[in-house]
């Protein structure tokens, strides 16, 4: 299956582009019904250009960053210091805005974004998420840990997963695939899913709002400006909760109730 010729059509196409996650969801269930490929080798495909990309991204820097340390050697003192600084420019551009020059089979050069490959990976991403597709290559002790890049906030991933955890997995609400599932949509994608996720075991809603609100208060320190995004965490991914009501809780000075 030429997986690169996929995700060129999903990106290249403006029909696909426009709605990219439901393009290869129905990618993977044409090639599940026509080629009987199962959903990690479809998406692990997928991902495996992606990592092509992002190996052409690093591949310049590095070759960019060999060339100067060429020229700083056979210039010795008498380097040219406003070649150099534009030099390094270049090269401090290439490691955040990052363009591709990935050689396709008919020798024409494609040139993506760091910032368009990170579209097309999230929508993969967020394509398995959907599937509810559990990652071939995580073992059942990587189900254990954090599978997610914080994407939200400065906090450390094992931060929030191990609150997380203790609050909503060791509590019974929720399983820990679930909380994966949740953290990789809210932490690192930052897109809610089609089907919000339900909170098991929960006769009052207080002890859920004690989990969100602590997260937000003890372990995000009050971000200034920011008491909403953290009241979405909750309201904007489970069933039953409106982010609007849980900020206008925590506006009224909230007390935790344990």
């Amino acid at each position: 299956m030429n997986y690169l010729e996929i995700v060129l059509k999903g990106y290249c196409i403006e029909n696909n582009k426009k709605n990219l996650v439901d393009y290869f969801i129905s990618e993977f269930k044409v090639a599940e019904k026509e080629r009987f490929c199962s959903s990690n080798l479809f998406f692990g495909g997928c991902l495996s250009i992606v990592e092509a990309f992002n190996e052409n991204l690093q591949s310049q820097i590095y070759e960019q960053q060999s060339q100067l340390n060429k020229y700083l050697v056979s210039a010795g003192s008498n380097k040219d210091q406003e070649f150099v600084d534009r030099f390094k420019e270049q090269i401090e551009y290439q490691k955040k805005e990052g363009i591709t020059n990935f050689q396709l089979e008919t020798g024409r050069i494609l040139h993506l974004k760091k910032e368009e490959i990170s579209i097309i990976n999230n929508a993969i991403r967020l394509a398995q998420l959907q599937l509810n597709v559990i990652p071939a290559n995580q073992t059942e002790t990587e189900e254990e840990q954090h599978t997610f890049k914080n994407n939200f906030d400065n906090i450390e991933e094992v931060e929030v997963f191990n609150h997380f955890k203790t609050g909503l997995v060791k509590k019974g609400h929720l399983t820990e695939q679930e909380l994966n599932e949740f953290l990789n949509a809210a932490f690192e994608l930052e897109t809610k899913p089609k089907a919000l996720f339900k909170l098991k075991h929960t006769p009052t809603k207080q002890k859920i709002y004690t989990v969100f609100y602590t997260y937000y208060k003890d372990i995000a320190q009050k971000k200034h400006g920011k008491q909403k995004e953290y009241a979405a965490l909750l309201g904007d991914y489970f069933e039953g909760y409106d982010t609007n009501i849980i900020k206008s809780n925590w506006s009224r000075d909230y007390r935790v109730k344990r």
